[in-house]
């Protein structure tokens, strides 16, 4: 394994993480704005068909 190989998927995974960081305020400022449960998980289970939509194409690896 090279440094470039490991530079290139921390990279990868970082920018996951902070995908995966923008979106847990957008799903409690859903439940804050509609003050309810409902829209939050309505918007996780979406989050949740798109990542298995897009789990075979080259975005895979960097969405949460």
């Amino acid at each position: 394994m090279t440094s470039s190989l490991l530079i290139k998927y921390l990279k990868i995974y970082l920018l996951g993480g902070v995908l995966l960081f923008a979106l847990t305020p957008t799903i409690i400022l859903i439940t804050l704005i509609f003050k309810d449960f409902m829209p939050a998980i309505g918007f996780s289970i979406f989050t949740s068909l798109v990542a298995i939509l897009i789990t075979n194409s080259k975005y895979a690896a960097i969405f949460p």
